[in-house]
């Protein structure tokens, strides 16, 4: 993950007044693709910027296209195109709990600084200083794919669950599982006893018969009656 520096103040997007100086509505309709042609703002004074609405804007992900929704917007700084956005998407997992597929929203808040590699009026190349790192401008071209990628990998949670409605753990053949206490407590009167009942596999129930037998202090039944 690329990092960049905190060098310019911007409001949140949703506190910014919709017209201000220096400031131009790209496009009335929202963008179908999160490719822009960034050649003019380029050439634009420091602090111009423009401001997209994506809809359904597909984007490559590991092993699965997603559809970005949410607000763009660029600033052009000293150097660079400082990008802001607040996108929606939905990816495809698989829940740790019960196995089943299903979709996981995710709210990214992106802010990167994107650098051309040429010089947008004497096309000569340009080199991203070395305190500065962010993502490429490719012939007056910008794409967020690759940060967007790059974010979901972060949003995306180590161990995910598909919501409280989860019906738990799959069936294994000789093994009862007890997803919830409260259910557990329910079905069994206890959750305590419900959380031994769901441990005992059929294939140790000769070892837990010879443990009743001989009972907890290692005594037999016989021995306890004589003493």
């Amino acid at each position: 993950m690329f990092q960049t520096q905190e060098r310019y103040t911007i409001p949140p997007m949703t506190q910014r007044p919709k017209r201000e100086r220096a400031l131009r509505k790209a496009d009335e309709e929202a963008q179908p693709s999160l490719r822009f042609n960034v050649s003019t703002l380029l050439q634009e004074a420091i602090g111009n910027r423009r401001e997209y609405d994506l809809a359904d804007a597909p984007v490559e992900l590991e092993d699965e296209t997603a559809s970005v929704t949410g607000a763009v917007e660029m600033m052009r700084t000293d150097g660079s195109l400082l990008i802001t956005a607040e996108l929606e998407l939905s990816v495809q997992e698989s829940c740790s709990v019960c196995l089943d597929p299903f979709k996981l929203p995710l709210a990214l808040e992106l802010r990167e600084e994107f650098w051309p590699e040429v010089d947008p009026l004497s096309h000569e190349p340009l080199d991203v200083p070395h305190e500065r790192e962010g993502f490429p401008v490719v012939e007056a071209h910008l794409d967020l794919s690759e940060a967007i990628r790059q974010y979901v990998v972060m949003a995306r949670p180590i161990s995910a669950r598909c919501g409280v409605d989860c019906p738990g753990p799959p069936a294994v053949a000789g093994v009862t599982f007890q997803f919830s206490a409260d259910k557990a407590a329910q079905n069994q009167g206890t959750a305590s006893e419900a959380s031994a009942a769901s441990t005992i596999d059929t294939r140790w129930a000769a070892l837990r018969r010879l443990r009743d037998e001989i009972g907890p202090d290692g005594l037999g039944g016989s021995e306890q009656e004589e003493d």
